[in-house]
């Protein structure tokens, strides 16, 4: 496989927050049920997303934990069969409560209005694996990618991800502002 292609993959996980959940429907057995929700793409291992039980999807995984979460670029396109999208499939579970804190850091920071979620409608935190994703990077530019294409190992245990980016956001402004006008054409000056 060609490591452009995985690269460019990623880098849409890592752009975009929102995408279509798609679970097994329990009240119209035999039918896909697609909903909306945010997702942080966690150590560039797992999709986390964070769901309440009143929610139809978190009935759904409670039953079937097979699910798929597609992803879409978000850059406006006149003709939406250019954007670049991925399927990722797999499993949901809900993320054990030894790893709930450094999840719920990294989902809040992203996500800060979520949080008042915390106290209301028993939110909890699911991370979905991925088994195999379908990327399609534009017209006629698909392919399907298997779980070591587009997974990287993490060199970050998760303490080191924290103190990166306080180190960064702390002792590197002047860089950060460079890297948002060259990646994003932001200027903060």
């Amino acid at each position: 496989m060609n490591t452009d292609i995985s690269k460019t993959a990623r880098q849409l996980l890592y752009n975009e927050t929102y995408g279509i959940l798609a679970t097994q429907s329990n009240s119209i057995e035999g039918y896909p049920f697609g909903s909306v929700v945010p997702y942080i793409y966690h150590q560039g291992k797992y999709l986390i997303i964070y769901i309440s039980e009143l929610a139809e999807h978190t009935k759904n995984l409670r039953k079937n934990s097979k699910c798929s979460l597609i992803v879409k670029e978000s850059v406006h396109q006149d003709d939406v069969q250019t954007a670049g999208r991925l399927t990722w499939v797999g499993n949901a579970e809900e993320v054990p409560n030894e790893e709930d804190s450094v999840v719920k850091i990294r989902y809040f920071r992203n996500f800060p209005w979520s949080q008042k979620y915390e106290k209301t409608h028993d939110f909890s935190f699911w991370k979905i694996d991925l088994i195999r994703a379908r990327f399609i990077g534009g017209f006629g530019e698909i392919f399907w990618l298997d779980t070591e294409e587009l997974i990287l190992e993490n060199t970050l245990e998760n303490f080191d991800l924290e103190g990166a980016i306080t180190h960064m956001n702390r002792d590197h402004q002047r860089a950060n502002r460079h890297y948002l006008k060259l990646v994003y054409g932001l200027s903060l000056d």
